[in-house]
């Protein structure tokens, strides 16, 4: 049967198997480089998934709220590109977002976030790419991290910590500045519905107030460790 170690499966959130095969392989199946639908014993290409218009470091992220979104690589090429009804077809206007990094599906918010260098844009149902309001424009975007329990995410940026809500923009976080630019280490912990992250200034909790209590963010006692 086919390799499929040798293949990067993309079935989460499509309902069906999906094969990227970056270079032809001799012998192999399929023998030709794209993406490609396991139907029955057969692969069928994907239209709009040929891997010479993808490229070699094409990267993938199965979304399951908006199926398998793909990111070019190209240095004047960063389109996204969704798989919906049997073809692979690009986000409208998505090249003009810059350069960008990761795509985060996050159910507690119900929305679809894409960050780049110019921002942070919410993919929507209908593959359109809006940006996100943000208080102050944002130069470096390090992490974007779901708090479920609090009906958030937040986005750790140079110019300091947001929070996103399911609707509507960005809202500042108190303190969020002091860390410094940031590294996009974090951690949840879901037994304090808080969050540790890591800054050029050292560790940082986010923290809800109405859960962790009002002396959540007072500042330690001399002597104190």
């Amino acid at each position: 049967g086919p390799p499929f170690n040798e293949y990067r499966k993309l079935a989460p959130g499509t309902g069906e198997c999906l094969v990227y095969v970056p270079v032809a392989q001799r012998e192999r199946l399929p023998s030709r480089a794209g993406l490609f639908r396991l139907e029955g014993t057969r692969f069928v290409p994907v239209p709009g998934g040929d891997a010479a218009a993808l490229g070699r470091e094409a990267r993938f992220f199965a979304v399951p709220s908006r199926g398998l979104v793909v990111r070019l690589a190209r240095p004047h090429d960063r389109r996204l590109f969704a798989y919906r009804d049997g073809a692979l077809a690009p986000v409208p206007d998505s090249n003009g977002a810059g350069p960008t990094g990761w795509v985060h599906d996050l159910p507690a918010v119900r929305r679809v976030v894409v960050r780049s260098h110019r921002g942070v844009f919410e993919l929507t149902q209908d593959l359109r790419l809006v940006p996100i309001l943000a208080p102050v424009p944002l130069s470096w975007i390090a992490a974007v991290a779901e708090m479920s329990p609090l009906g958030v995410a937040a986005v750790i940026a140079h110019e300091g910590v947001f929070t996103l809500g399911p609707e509507g923009g960005l809202a500042p976080v108190p303190g969020g500045e002091a860390a410094g630019s940031p590294v996009a280490r974090h951690v949840f912990l879901p037994s304090r519905n808080e969050l540790l992250y890591t800054g050029h200034e050292g560790l940082f909790l986010l923290v809800d107030r109405r859960l962790s209590g009002p002396d959540a963010c007072a500042p330690p006692a001399p002597g104190a460790r």
